[in-house]
């Protein structure tokens, strides 16, 4: 589902710009990686937000959602904790 979304991100992204993935299928993640010079893969939610000023998510269902932005490693926690360090 976000491997299409990744591939038109890439393409739009300006030069230098750098695409971090996470996906809880880490196989899935390395090969759209793979196929994006621009792109890495994070090993977690958290370490997307601590690398990236924008998140966008892709996810089939309101759980998932809620577990990236308010789960135990969510973007939410890792931003607050991120400017709270600042």
């Amino acid at each position: 589902m976000g491997g299409p979304m990744a591939t038109n991100l890439s393409a739009a992204m300006a030069e230098g710009q750098q695409l971090v993935i996470f996906d809880v299928n880490a196989t899935a993640a390395a090969e759209i990686a793979k196929a994006l010079p621009n792109a890495t893969v994070a090993g977690s939610v958290a370490e997307v937000a601590a690398q990236c000023t924008t998140v966008l998510t892709m996810v089939p269902e309101t759980s998932h959602v809620e577990a990236v932005y308010l789960g135990g490693e969510s973007v939410s926690l890792s931003l607050s904790l991120s400017l709270s360090l600042s």
